[in-house]
């Protein structure tokens, strides 16, 4: 090899390990999304992260002094599309934008997160960008028992006086009469609910 081959080739090596360094760190191939992380220790509360940003995002992310305006405006976590976003607190990681909630997530419930990518810094010099990652997360639910049934109903007679008022309800245990009552139902013979068949609680005859 000649002097100014070598030279040229010197060159041509210097040059193809700076655009490699100049290059933006990619994320995920699969663009970003969002999960949920349940510690298995159960210690910490369960956070929502929006994982497959690139490094540069993540930097960029890092390095801004952002308001929790801003912040909900890029990732907003609610009970629902209607209601008011949830408290909580956001921070980044080294993989993941992540959000904790102020109160734990109640196991079953349904929780919409809403990612907008307008809303990242321009860190990748290429300007805006536009697209919104919607999904919903839940704990699992928690399998519950009924703590209190109902025992037998007095009179227990198949047929009764059209005008027989009193009806005795016993529980298998202490339930709250007016909280109570607004599960139980009259029903006519055409299995529709009767419209308010009970006195009052406390009521007297």
């Amino acid at each position: 090899m000649t002097p100014r081959s070598a030279l040229l080739a010197a060159l041509a090596g210097a040059l193809a390990i700076g655009a490699a360094c100049s290059r933006p760190s990619a994320g995920s191939p699969d663009g970003p999304s969002i999960r949920l992380t349940l510690p298995p220790d159960g210690a910490e509360r369960a956070f929502i992260e929006v994982v497959g940003l690139s490094s540069d995002d993540l930097h960029a992310l890092s390095a801004a002094r952002r308001s929790t305006e801003q912040w909900t405006s890029l990732l907003r976590v609610s009970v629902g599309d209607d209601a008011p976003p949830m408290l909580g607190t956001y921070s980044v990681t080294r993989s993941a934008i992540r959000f904790t909630p102020a109160f734990p997530l109640d196991p079953g419930r349904q929780y919409e997160a809403r990612v907008d990518l307008a809303s990242l810094p321009h860190s990748d010099g290429h300007g805006p960008r536009s697209g919104m990652i919607l999904t919903t997360v839940s704990r699992p639910a928690l399998a519950t028992t009924p703590s209190t049934v109902m025992a037998p109903v007095y009179p227990s007679a198949d047929v009764l006086p059209e005008n027989h008022l009193p009806f005795y309800l016993q529980f298998s245990g202490p339930t709250d009469l007016p909280a109570g009552l607004d599960h139980v139902h009259l029903l006519d013979a055409h299995a529709r609910k009767e419209k308010a068949p009970f006195l009052p609680p406390h009521a007297t005859l």
